[in-house]
C-alpha cells in the first residue's frame, strides 16, 4: 500500500514539473537595437498667460416672451443698440421699464416691439399687466 502512494505522490510531482516548465518560443526573437542615449532638449520657453478675453455685448438683442417667462430675462447689449420683444403666449402684455424709459404699449402674440438705448445704465422692466415678468437690460460703453 505504501509503494502505490509513494508511486502516486511520484506520479503527481512530475505532472507538476511538467507543467510549470516554461515554453519553447515558436519563432526566434529579433535581436534589439542597442538603446541610444537620451539626449537633453532645450527647455521649453515658458509659457506667457495671454490677456483674458472680456466678452463685447452685442449691439442687439432680442427677448421672447412665451408662457410668462422672459427669455432671456437679462440682457446685455452696446450702448445705441436696440432690444426687440416678440410675444409668443397668449394674452396681452405691457412692458414698461421701472424708470419710464419706455413702454411697449399693448403686445398681443405675434407681436412684437424694439427700443433702442443711447444710454449705459441698468434698465429694469415689467410687463404691467403681470408684475411677475420681470427683466433687465444691461446697456454698456
Amino acid at each position: 500500500m505504501k509503494k502505490i502512494l509513494l508511486l502516486a505522490v511520484l506520479m503527481v510531482l512530475l505532472l507538476l514539473i511538467g507543467c510549470a516548465a516554461p515554453e519553447a518560443p515558436s519563432e526566434p526573437s529579433e535581436p534589439k537595437a542597442p538603446a541610444t542615449p537620451e539626449v537633453p532638449s532645450e527647455p521649453e520657453a515658458p509659457e506667457v498667460p495671454s490677456e483674458p478675453e472680456v466678452p463685447v455685448a452685442p449691439a442687439e438683442g432680442n427677448v421672447v416672451l412665451k408662457n410668462g417667462v422672459l427669455e432671456p430675462a437679462e440682457i446685455t447689449i452696446k450702448v445705441g443698440g436696440s432690444v426687440t420683444w416678440t410675444v409668443e403666449s397668449e394674452g396681452t402684455h405691457i412692458l414698461t421699464s421701472s424708470q419710464y424709459r419706455f413702454n411697449s404699449g399693448s403686445l398681443t402674440q405675434g407681436g412684437t416691439f424694439t427700443q433702442e438705448f443711447d444710454r449705459a445704465g441698468r434698465y429694469e422692466y415689467v410687463c404691467a399687466l403681470h408684475p411677475q415678468v420681470r427683466g433687465l437690460i444691461l446697456v454698456e460703453e
